[in-house]
């Protein structure tokens, strides 16, 4: 009994190997079709007991995002 249920066992757990590479291998990546902008969120504390440490996170991302478009990302 038990080499009936691995004869068919191992060709089926090997067929499921071979195609958990194939799909993702065959899937090709699409890239984004319109340029529209990317929009960007965060939550700061901008007023209150935060508002130094808010400012400066705030300055910081607005410096990042003037980076990322000057290099064309």
């Amino acid at each position: 009994m038990a080499k009936k249920v691995w004869a068919w066992l191992v060709p089926l757990i090997i067929v499921i190997i071979i195609l958990a590479i194939v799909i993702p291998l065959s899937m090709k990546p699409t890239a984004p079709t319109t340029k529209e902008p990317i929009k960007i969120g965060a939550v700061l504390g901008l007023t209150g007991p935060m508002a130094g440490l808010g400012e400066q996170f705030k300055n910081g991302a607005l410096l990042a995002v003037e980076e990322i478009n000057k290099q064309g990302a």
